[in-house]
């Protein structure tokens, strides 16, 4: 079964998420940002659907996440994500 994504992270590096899930035909439900500014915004055509506290309303069972936080820097942000969404439930497979 194939499901939607949500990107968590709005930067560049999710931009080449984006373009890599859209080669193969990935549903994509919207983008996460920390910058209130940026929701209802679109990211490539994706909407900014809030902050990560928007991936809420979507049950486990019917979504998928991708980590869209870059890492060009040591940053423990994508670690954190990673086990804060796996805990409640979320999966990045398929």
């Amino acid at each position: 079964m194939n499901y939607p994504v949500v990107i968590l992270g709005g930067g560049g590096h999710a931009k080449v998420l984006i373009d890599a899930l859209r080669l193969r035909s990935v549903e994509l439900l919207g983008v996460t940002d920390a910058d209130p500014g940026k929701s209802g915004r679109l990211l490539l055509g994706v909407p900014v659907i809030g902050s990560d506290a928007a991936i809420a309303q979507y049950p486990p069972a019917t979504i998928r996440l991708v980590n869209g936080v870059g890492s060009v820097r040591v940053d423990s942000r994508r670690g954190e994500l990673f086990a804060r969404f796996k805990g409640a439930g979320y999966s990045s497979r398929p």
